[in-house]
């Protein structure tokens, strides 16, 4: 089981990842669910705006932009149209 440990210095814990919903350990700015501000959060992460985004093309997509290595995607998709593990 992959894990790791949240960088932030008020925050110790350890997240696994299946449990996050990631496929990848995310960057080093990533926050803990604990230690979010309120900012606009996206992807299954539910973490801010950082690094690569792109967007799904499912017209009802509840989540609409994702960080591409949580969707385990090393760059922008091939295909014209791109749809995320929950509308695909």
């Amino acid at each position: 089981m992959l894990s790791f440990s949240s960088i932030i210095a008020a925050c110790s814990d350890t997240y696994c990842l299946d449990c996050l919903g990631l496929k990848h350990p995310p960057p080093m700015q990533w926050v803990c669910p604990e230690c979010q501000d309120e900012e606009v959060l996206y992807c299954l992460c539910n973490q801010g705006e950082y690094g690569l985004m792109g967007g799904c093309d499912g017209a009802e997509c509840s989540v609409e932009w994702f960080h591409l290595q949580c969707v385990g995607l090393m760059g922008k998709p091939k295909a014209k149209k791109w749809f995320c593990p929950l509308c695909n």
